[in-house]
């Protein structure tokens, strides 16, 4: 399910979604070098894999209003 700071969660890895999705249950399909989030049979987001635990990939334009990164301030 997609939190309110529009991320999903793999192996404690945090990729973000397109703000819309926010509450949405996800289908994650990876592999060693790609993560891939659906919803249905929609592809909303797609990453590079990352296995470092309690960090964060993200895009700019799947964040929520105000927010451009997991620590950044809107300035």
């Amino acid at each position: 399910t997609v939190g309110k700071n529009s991320y999903v969660s793999l192996f404690k890895h945090h990729y973000s979604v397109p703000k819309e999705y926010v509450g949405r249950r996800m289908t994650i399909l990876y592999d060693a070098d790609t993560v891939e989030i659906y919803c249905g049979m929609n592809l909303v987001a797609t990453h590079d894999r990352c296995d470092i635990p309690y960090t964060y990939s993200w895009k700019k334009e799947h964040n929520l209003p105000g927010h451009y990164g997991p620590y950044d301030k809107d300035l």
